[in-house]
């Protein structure tokens, strides 16, 4: 097989793989979202309820949900992706500034999972720095 023709099949197959990313990460999206507000399919919240819908953590909730079910249906996807990319920056960087400097596994698996599909070259496997051994490979 020669270098054009592979370029060529994958090109091909790139907006189906694109449709994939963007159905795995909705769903992610959904899943912390619905876990947030409804505590389904099981409680992250502290103490194992569910968070204020006017505080942070569940503003947070309601546009991972309601975004998440935009992306995964296709409905407005690059103003959600927008205000779902912005609120993923403001909650990476509060979290940051608590302490914690590292994001989760959970983020680094979305982050591995897009730096791949855009060809971005990374010095570890994870495509971040080394982190809590569930994520590394």
């Amino acid at each position: 097989m020669t270098a054009p023709s592979v370029v060529a099949k994958w090109s091909s197959w790139s907006p189906r793989l694109l449709s994939v990313l963007r159905i795995v990460a909705a769903f992610l999206f959904m899943q912390f979202g619905t876990a947030k507000i409804f505590a389904f399919p099981a409680a992250i919240m502290p103490g194992g309820g569910t968070a204020p819908i006017m505080s942070l953590p569940g503003i947070a909730g309601t546009l991972e949900t309601f975004g998440g079910l935009f992306l995964l249906v296709g409905l407005f996807t690059r103003p959600v992706a927008f205000v779902l990319a912005g609120e993923m920056h403001l909650a990476l960087s509060l979290r940051r500034r608590a302490g914690a400097l590292e994001p989760g596994c959970q983020a680094r698996h979305l982050n591995r999972s897009t730096a791949r599909s855009s060809r971005a070259r990374s010095p570890t496997p994870c495509g971040c720095s080394p982190g809590p051994p569930c994520c590394r490979t």
